[in-house]
């Protein structure tokens, strides 16, 4: 595990890596779904904690269609 990704031989054991951030991204926006935030802040929310989350794993492994189904 290097960085936060984890590495396999198999392109398809990689696909865990995106699997285990979409996990968290959920849980990470369902703690901030308490919040009285507005339409803008929400937009703010998702922009700077969750997209950068994904763009991580995007640049460093290549997915599959699978993944995105």
């Amino acid at each position: 595990k290097v960085l936060g990704v984890t590495f396999a031989s198999n392109p398809k054991d990689m696909e865990e890596n995106y699997e285990n951030k979409v996990t968290e991204i959920k849980k990470l926006l369902n703690r901030w779904s308490f919040r009285n935030l507005t339409v803008y802040g929400r937009v703010q929310l998702v922009k700077s904690l969750a997209l950068s989350k994904i763009t991580h794993i995007v640049q460093v492994i290549q997915l599959t269609v699978h993944c995105w189904r």
